[in-house]
């Protein structure tokens, strides 16, 4: 038998073994269903699910697992600066808002997703911008 002949056998072989595991399975490990198949995608979607991925009090039951790894990540350099220790203490105690209107710059621009520590007089806060399918508008940093 020709080489090519015996890749196609194998190939025909694993294909078969492939759709036998697939009857038998499918049921317990749905191969085909993606979740993210409802998901609304446009800003406003994405902000909501990473919202919740962010609040350690989220339904996802992981407490700040997942706004730790973010910080780290996203703003390693915020673990040197002594003022934000607070901050990074408790992470378990951050409150997760979205579309939260600014009001510092008087321009009442809305933030994606705000994550807000307040301890005594001092508060902590972090705008995270999510822009899928657009630039920044003019002075959009500056304003937030």
């Amino acid at each position: 038998m020709s080489e090519v002949q015996t890749l196609i056998n194998e190939v025909s072989q694993k294909i078969q073994a492939l759709e036998t595991a697939q009857a038998l399975y499918s049921r317990q490990l749905s191969p085909d269903f993606n979740t993210f198949d409802y998901i609304n995608t446009d800003e406003l979607g994405l902000s909501r699910i990473l919202a919740s991925l962010l609040d350690p009090q989220g339904s996802h039951a992981q407490q700040e697992t997942f706004l730790k790894l973010f910080v780290e990540h996203c703003l390693p350099t915020i673990y040197s600066k002594l003022n934000w220790q607070p901050f990074i203490e408790h992470l378990d105690k951050t409150k997760v808002k979205l579309e939260e209107h600014t009001l510092a710059s008087g321009t009442q621009r809305r933030m994606d997703i705000y994550l807000r520590y307040q301890v005594g007089d001092d508060s902590y806060g972090i705008c995270i911008e999510n822009k899928p399918y657009a630039a920044d508008q003019h002075n959009q940093l500056i304003d937030y």
